[in-house]
C-alpha cells in the first residue's frame, strides 16, 4: 500500500489541472483570432476560410473527448497528460512550418485538438472529480474558471509574441514553451487517484461510506400520460428554450 502523505494532495492536483487547462485553452480557442489576419495576408484567404480552423479545432475536441475518456478510465491520466503535452507542442510546430492551409487544418484537428483534450480542461475535470467527493462542486467550479483565465492571461502574451516575432515564430515558441510547462506540471503534481499516495477523497481520514443501494420500482408509463405530455410540448418548449426559438417550435395556427 502506498505510504500516506501527511498533506492532502488533491489541492495540488487541482492547481496543476487549473494551470494546464488555462494554458491549453488560452493558446488554442482564445488565441485563434490573433492569427486570422496573418493567415489571410499570407495565403489569400477570406475571413470565413481563415476561421474554419477554429471550427475544425472544436470538432476535434468533440471527436477526441469520448475516446480519451475511455482511455483515461483505463490508463494513467498522468502519462496521458504528458503525451498530450508533447502532441500539443508537435501540432504547434507543424502549423508554424506548414506551407498550405490544409496542412494547418490537419494539425489543428489532429495533434493540437488531441493534445489539448488529453492534457487540458477535459483531463483536469476528470482527475479533479476523483480527488473530491464532498467538495466536488467547489473543486470543479475552480477548474472551470481556468478556461476564462486563459483568455486574459495567455492571449496578451501570445499577442505580444505575434507582434514581436511574427505569427510562425510565435506559434513555434508558444507551442514548445507551453508543451514543456504542461508536461512538467503534469509529471510533478498530477496523480490519478488519492489511493496512489495513500489518501482518501477530500483529505478524509477514511474512505467515505458507500450508501446502500436499493432497487427502485419501475413506474409503469400510461399511454394517456404520453399523449398529454406530447400535446403540451409545443406550448412548454418555447418558454424553456427562450423567445429566440419560439417561432421555430410553436406550431403555426
Amino acid at each position: 500500500m502506498p505510504q500516506r502523505s501527511p498533506r492532502f494532495a488533491g489541492w495540488q492536483v487541482l492547481g496543476a489541472g487549473f494551470c494546464n487547462a488555462m494554458l491549453m485553452v488560452g493558446a488554442t480557442a482564445y488565441s485563434f483570432g490573433l492569427f486570422v489576419v496573418p493567415l489571410q495576408a499570407e495565403f489569400g484567404l477570406n475571413r470565413e476560410q481563415a476561421n474554419l480552423g477554429l471550427v475544425l479545432l472544436i470538432i476535434g475536441f468533440a471527436l477526441w473527448a469520448p475516446l480519451l475518456g475511455r482511455i483515461i478510465d483505463r490508463q494513467s491520466a498522468r502519462r496521458i497528460g504528458i503525451i498530450g503535452a508533447a502532441l500539443f507542442a508537435g501540432g504547434f510546430v507543424a502549423i508554424s512550418l506548414a506551407g498550405a492551409p490544409w496542412q494547418m487544418a490537419l494539425a489543428l484537428a489532429g495533434p493540437v485538438a488531441l493534445g489539448s483534450t488529453a492534457a487540458g480542461a477535459f483531463a483536469a475535470n476528470t482527475v479533479t472529480a476523483r480527488w473530491f467527493v464532498v467538495r466536488r462542486g467547489r473543486a470543479l467550479g475552480i477548474v472551470a474558471v481556468a478556461t476564462s483565465a486563459g483568455g486574459f492571461v495567455v492571449v496578451p502574451v501570445m499577442a505580444r509574441l505575434v507582434a514581436t516575432l511574427g505569427w510562425r515564430t510565435a506559434l513555434l515558441a508558444a507551442g514548445l514553451a507551453i508543451g514543456a510547462v504542461v508536461a512538467l506540471v503534469t509529471w510533478r503534481f498530477i496523480r490519478d487517484r488519492p489511493a496512489d499516495v495513500g489518501q482518501f477523497p477530500d483529505g478524509a481520514a477514511a474512505a467515505p461510506p458507500q450508501p446502500a443501494s436499493t432497487p427502485e420500482r419501475e413506474t409503469p408509463v400510461e399511454l394517456s400520460d404520453v399523449a398529454e405530455a406530447t400535446a403540451s410540448a409545443p406550448a412548454v418548449l418555447p418558454e424553456a428554450v427562450g423567445p429566440s426559438t419560439a417561432m421555430i417550435i410553436r406550431p403555426t395556427p
